[in-house]
């Protein structure tokens, strides 16, 4: 029981630090759109206007891993049937 409590949280671990990852890409992306939008002259924010930002990146890259989430399912749900039927 100890052994897989360890790779659970392990996994919850590893799977936290990628969700970090993906977010700081985004919030990165989405800064240099911004830096493009405003004609490359940078744009001093607000703690709370940096809070935002990041929260509308972690919500960009929830929805976009749902989306693949569901059609990893969609897919294997399609071939469990086709094997059955």
């Amino acid at each position: 029981m100890g052994f897989f409590k360890s790779l659970l949280g392990l996994g919850v671990a590893a799977g936290a630090a990628y969700a970090a990852y993906k977010v700081t890409k985004r919030y990165q992306e989405n800064k240099e759109i911004d830096m493009i939008v405003n004609d490359d002259v940078p744009v001093e924010k607000s703690a709370k206007e940096v809070v935002g930002d990041i929260a509308r990146a972690a919500t960009e890259v929830f929805f976009e891993t749902k989306d693949k989430a569901v059609c990893v399912y969609n897919d294997t749900k399609d071939k469990a049937v086709s094997t059955y039927n």
